[in-house]
């Protein structure tokens, strides 16, 4: 178990989407973990009064299936 972070600063009204999240917060070191499960993120707004909208979606290696998830 473990815990990362990453900041990601955004100016007002700006859109951000984050593809590969996991390996854009790990870095390099994301390719040594291999298989992930149960991962929890934790979004905040550190500053200001701005809001976000999380959606994470993500792909069924043994099926196939596409999930979104919006909670």
């Amino acid at each position: 178990s473990g815990t990362a972070y990453k900041d990601y600063p955004l100016a007002a009204n700006q859109f951000l989407q984050v593809n590969a999240a996991v390996a854009d917060i790990l870095g390099a070191s994301r390719d040594s973990l291999g298989d992930l499960r149960g991962l929890e993120f934790d979004f905040q707004v550190i500053s200001g009064t701005g809001s976000v909208a999380v959606y994470a979606s993500s792909v069924d290696n043994g099926t196939g299936d596409s999930i979104l998830r919006t909670e």
